[in-house]
């Protein structure tokens, strides 16, 4: 379990800006260089019946929350998976990570509560979320980025699906989109304006679950 208070800038990136956008992570003045091995990333998405989480990021409200389950490779095998809980507070997030012990069959009628139980989370945590169901699935493939000097994440998504949580369908966002995204602790917040500064790219604050249900409700 962690939480600590970051900075999570997204930026998205598409059409004809895609083919320059490898050179700009390479020239920055930070040093960007691959982090580890790329890879797919799943998510099941957790929301009240009235979507209220969804609805709080429509309406910019600065106090917000997600909460997903998330499992890396094969779609229908989830192993190693790990509920996160994400708290935003203005222009900064925390996330709270609760590993899952055992599988997951995704034919099964799916119960963040069941899912809760296999994890170390405090009762408290778990009976506060109970209200919470089953949303929006997606995956895309993430490429890893570090700064020479450690301080400073980011990240590359491309290959973005959104599935609804009723439907056997994938919709697929246009193969030339790229969502970026800078994360950096509140203590490296130079570096990571620093980083910004020289990222020629306009902010963005696009969030993956909000446009899945935009894109498939």
């Amino acid at each position: 379990m962690n939480n600590i208070w970051r900075y999570e800038t997204k930026i998205v990136v598409k059409d004809s800006s895609v083919s320059n956008l490898m050179n700009e992570v390479y020239t920055n003045p930070l040093m960007f260089t691959s982090l580890f091995i790329p890879r797919m990333v799943n998510n099941l998405y957790f929301d009240t019946l009235d979507l209220d989480h969804f609805h709080d990021h429509i309406y910019g409200y600065p106090k917000r929350l997600k909460v997903r389950l998330r499992w890396y490779g094969d779609f229908n095998s989830i192993q190693n998976a790990t509920i996160e809980i994400k708290k935003k507070e203005g222009t900064v997030g925390s996330k709270i990570s609760f590993p899952v012990t055992g599988n997951i069959d995704l034919n099964e009628s799916i119960s963040l509560l069941d899912i809760f139980k296999k994890t170390s989370a405090p009762i408290q945590t778990q009976e506060s979320l109970s209200n919470l169901v089953p949303s929006l699935y997606n995956r895309y493939h993430r490429t890893y980025y570090i700064s020479a000097n450690g301080k400073v994440r980011l990240t590359i998504d491309s290959d973005i699906n959104h599935k609804s949580v009723h439907t056997s369908f994938w919709t697929e966002e246009p193969n030339d989109l790229r969502i970026v995204e800078f994360k950096y602790n509140q203590k490296e917040f130079f570096d990571g304006e620093r980083a910004l500064k020289n990222f020629s790219f306009v902010q963005d604050k696009s969030s993956k679950y909000v446009r899945g249900l935009l894109r498939t409700t």
